[in-house]
């Protein structure tokens, strides 16, 4: 019975970092194939920004994915316990020129295992999926 249990809960992880990847390699491209995406589908797609700043001819619009997800161990101690964690999150800021997307960085704590920019995916998967629609 071990056995099985432990073939399911590595099944499970192994399930659960696959959607990381897929999330971070998106995050990655949508770095190439957004660009030149108007504001009005990034709004469509991704909402409305949580930060939005104008200099010179640039806008920069911010998406936060503050959700603050947490992976870690605890080591459990008589009367308590100690939590190693580390929480992730990200922000998207794209930068607008002419109404249209020049550029896209992330920053933040945004990496797991094999997929750096795991929680940056979160935000812009919606804009992917839309761009990949025929029109």
């Amino acid at each position: 019975m071990g056995i099985c249990r432990s073939a399911v809960m590595l099944a499970l992880l192994c399930a659960s970092a696959g959607c990381s990847v897929e999330r971070s390699h998106h995050a990655e491209q949508a770095q190439t194939t957004l660009i030149g995406l108007p504001k009005s589908e990034l709004y469509r797609c991704a909402g409305l920004p949580d930060k939005h700043e104008t200099l010179g001819n640039t806008e920069y619009l911010t998406y936060y994915n503050d959700l603050l997800t947490s992976g870690g161990v605890t080591a459990p101690i008589i009367g308590g316990g100690i939590n190693f964690f580390d929480s992730k999150y990200c922000h998207a800021t794209f930068l607008l020129r002419g109404g249209k997307i020049a550029e896209l960085h992330y920053a933040g704590n945004a990496s797991s295992t094999f997929a750096p920019l795991d929680q940056c995916g979160y935000i812009i998967d919606a804009c992917m999926a839309h761009v990949d629609q025929p029109r």
